[in-house]
């Protein structure tokens, strides 16, 4: 594991962020939509049901997407993981392994001020090398990346011990900046992907979940507004492709499935940004052909 820096490190600002150009994928006239699912459900039947639907329903529009278990929901659903890994259509990625936060939130919401203290640092690191354990033993490799459970304003950028930590499990890109400066969202889709090469780490890369998460827009507004979900939906396409923007979708298991058993929201995303000229690709094969945009190597040659 890679110690990380001690002493400021000066970075030229290509190492940090990325050429949208350099690439046939991250060169898309119109954007990139990022769909990740946060697969963390206590009840098993629901996510059983979500994987078999969503799975369906992405095949069948050929849209790629990006699954993110926690390290319990991943032993527990082991055959369908597998399955689903196997698919070149999707990649399986992680979520920590009993959804322990990484970091502390202060949360200014609707609802007041809130504080969510972080995991115990011996606790998170058991549950990563769990979780990293998990991953060998169902899937056969260690995940490329990992949804950060609740996410953090600035993601891990002030925090080098756990991206040291991750780093040194095999993690390359994390979603953890989720939450704008409130520890609430939206997050601005001016935030985009990002290297941690000020931090000492090159190689790792930051996709951070912009706009709203489906679960914190759509409890406080009702889960039955389907059509204003619908709604937002539309704006946050129209921003990824007016700005020709990255944008990590990030939907959940439980909340998907509420009110809408059929998956017409996620439809509703995928045709638009079909419909918008956005490109669907998953979060890995974002992530490689970041790393052959910053080599200068053009994707697929």
């Amino acid at each position: 594991m890679p110690a990380f820096p001690s002493e400021p490190v000066t970075v030229d600002p290509a190492s940090f962020t990325i050429d949208l150009a350099r690439s046939p994928l991250l060169g898309a006239a119109h954007g990139i939509l990022l769909i990740g699912y946060d697969v963390e459900a206590m009840g098993p039947d629901e996510t059983v049901e979500f994987l078999a639907k969503a799975a369906a329903l992405h095949r069948a529009l050929h849209a790629p997407a990006t699954f993110f278990p926690t390290g319990l929901t991943l032993e527990a659903q082991a055959p369908t993981f597998q399955a689903l890994d196997r698919d070149p259509l999707f990649d399986v990625e992680t979520h920590t392994y009993t959804h322990e936060r990484l970091k502390p939130l202060l949360e200014r919401g609707p609802d007041g001020v809130r504080f969510y203290p972080a995991a115990e640092p011996a606790a998170l690191t058991a549950s990563l090398m769990h979780t990293a354990s998990a991953a060998r033993s169902v899937l056969g490799h260690v995940n490329l990346g990992m949804t950060a459970p609740y996410g953090a304003y600035r993601g891990l950028g002030d925090r080098p011990d756990l991206l040291a930590q991750l780093h040194g499990l095999g993690i390359r890109f994390v979603r953890s900046y989720s939450r704008d400066a409130d520890d609430y969202q939206p997050v601005p889709f001016e935030v985009q992907p990002f290297w941690y090469a000020v931090q000492g780490f090159p190689d790792m890369l930051e996709v951070p979940i912009q706009g709203w998460q489906d679960v914190l827009w759509r409890e406080p507004h009702g889960w039955n507004d389907l059509a204003g979900y619908s709604r937002l939906l539309d704006e946050e396409i129209a921003t990824t492709a007016r700005g020709n923007r990255v944008w990590s979708y990030c939907g959940h298991d439980w909340g998907s499935l509420r009110a809408d058993p059929d998956l017409t929201l996620l439809r509703h995303l995928i045709e638009k940004a079909r419909e918008s000229g956005v490109v669907i690709a998953t979060h890995a094969a974002f992530y490689e052909a970041a790393l052959r945009a910053r080599s200068g190597v053009h994707a697929g040659g």
